[in-house]
């Protein structure tokens, strides 16, 4: 399997900002792309520990970013904000989307997903509003909230309920949506809750839209692939979860998004996490490499229809166009996010080498690169899946 793309910044952990990660991109008016993220100021950077947004900034379609990375919103509440995702609002301001956590009196700890709306691109914030409808511990995963082509904004979430030193409730999914261009949310009727009687449950889930108004969820679990569930009016109800046996995943998220003609997944494959490692398989293991990147050229739709005749693999099957985004299997990655420049796209993650040094890692893959390898594939595909296998892809 081939590594595309070329790293445009990364930004190395140290003892006074040990962590920078988990943000999302957005075009600025001025033509700039900004990507806001999670810096954390306090601690190892664990997910508790203190931190603020910051953003990077790039002048020339994605292929350097600034090094220097202001404050954007400083931290709020008892325990940090973290987690972005920027998107576009109908009267123009930039929309900023985060989760505050703050700490009960008994020591519980919530999470609330947090809006504001900025006038002049970042500079300001006017004031929060409260995304969900009640007090819990919802994960909503960096560069995760949607708008669809009705205009309606919608996300999904896993609700944990409240987290404790000693409870971590399994997760079940709710999905929020606003039809008012995010003055205010409303809750879908029903909830997602897994079958399977184990501690995690249902996890970071997403959405994608495709062409004919479908919305597709997808969700990290600990039973060995992503799962997925589909909508066929707007957000409002949903099919029973079910896994996705294209999609192989270790406990680790998800990220597709359209960029040109191409509909993008990125995530962390199954396999090598069963194969090389003493870890049991069914998810518990946390090794996420490596890092790969699914595309469909056909809207997304053979990301998830279960056709099982067009086998293309032993390990990764049912998926023609794979590649690398992270190949060095002793660095695990996750928490992507990713936008469409001039030319291609970019894609941010999570990078933390062997000894736990954690960075943000931005790459640039063009579009000329991925099609000349689409175009060419097609001819060697079938000759390459006929040699013996000496290593997992």
């Amino acid at each position: 399997m081939k590594k595309l793309g070329k790293e445009v910044l990364i930004l190395h952990g140290t003892k006074e900002f040990p962590r920078s990660g988990e943000g999302a991109f957005l075009r600025l008016k001025d033509g700039r792309i900004m990507y806001a993220f999670t810096k954390y100021y306090d601690g190892a950077g664990g997910d508790h520990d203190s931190a603020y947004i910051a953003a990077a900034y790039s002048s020339d379609e994605g292929e350097s970013f600034s090094e220097d990375t202001p404050l954007l919103l400083k931290e709020e509440g008892e325990v940090n904000i973290m987690s972005v995702s920027l998107i576009r609002m109908e009267n123009g301001d930039l929309g900023l989307i985060y989760l505050q956590k703050t700490e009960a009196p008994d020591g519980s700890i919530y999470c609330l997903p947090l809006i504001r709306r900025s006038a002049d691109e970042g500079k300001t914030f006017g004031e929060a509003i409260r995304m969900v409808d009640k007090p819990s511990y919802y994960v909503l995963n960096n560069d995760r909230v949607i708008r669809l082509k009705s205009g309606r904004l919608i996300f999904a979430v896993a609700d944990h309920k409240r987290l404790t030193k000693h409870t971590f409730h399994p997760g079940s999914i709710a999905v929020f949506y606003s039809d008012d261009d995010g003055r205010s949310f409303n809750r879908a009727p029903v909830d997602m809750i897994s079958p399977i009687n184990e501690t995690h449950g249902y996890l970071e889930p997403g959405l994608f839209e495709f062409s004919d108004g479908t919305v597709w969820m997808y969700i990290r679990t600990n039973y060995g692939y992503q799962y997925q569930s589909f909508s066929k009016d707007g957000g409002i109800t949903w099919t029973v979860p079910v896994p996705n046996y294209k999609i192989t995943s270790p406990s680790a998220p998800m990220l597709v998004k359209q960029v040109g003609e191409y509909v993008v997944a990125i995530f962390n494959p199954m396999p090598w996490a069963i194969a090389f490692s003493n870890k049991a398989p069914w998810g518990v293991t946390r090794e996420r490499n490596p890092f790969v990147m699914a595309v469909s050229i056909d809207g997304g739709r053979s990301l998830v229809d279960q056709d099982f005749s067009d086998r293309c693999g032993e390990f990764l099957p049912y998926i023609k166009y794979c590649y690398y985004i992270e190949d060095d299997r002793s660095y695990n990655c996750s928490y992507p996010a990713i936008t469409e420049v001039d030319g291609g796209f970019l894609v941010a993650h999570y990078h933390v080498d062997p000894e736990r040094v954690m960075r943000l890692r931005i790459i640039k893959i063009s579009f000329d690169e991925l099609s000349s390898d689409i175009n060419g594939s097609s001819e060697r595909v079938a000759e390459d899946y006929k040699k013996p296998k000496t290593d997992i892809f």
